[in-house]
């Protein structure tokens, strides 16, 4: 997956993240920032496929969310996956 990850690594709950920091509970700010690097070029979907196993049909369901107002792919997957209790570490490491 073709993440920027100096960018990524600038994202401050990266520092403090724990087993227990789970997604559901990102501060609204960092998880924004998260989610815009992982719209652009579409990298969720790379992420979502590849990495989280989801399959088209799903990620075909998270890219309807950009014709809703203020829709966002890669905010819906992140929804849907944190509603699985994952963690943020689990996604860092998802995304090295």
């Amino acid at each position: 997956m073709e993440l920027d990850l100096v960018t990524l690594s600038q994202l401050p709950f990266i520092d403090t993240m724990d087993n227990m920091y789970y997604i559901h509970k990102m501060p609204f700010r960092q998880r924004q920032e998260l989610v815009d690097i992982l719209n652009s070029g579409d990298a969720w979907r790379d992420l979502g496929g590849y990495y989280m196993n989801y399959s088209t049909v799903d990620l075909d369901k998270f890219a309807m969310q950009v014709h809703k107002p203020g829709g966002s792919p890669a905010d819906a997957m992140l929804s849907h996956w944190g509603q699985r209790n994952h963690t943020v570490l689990q996604l860092w490491k998802l995304l090295l």
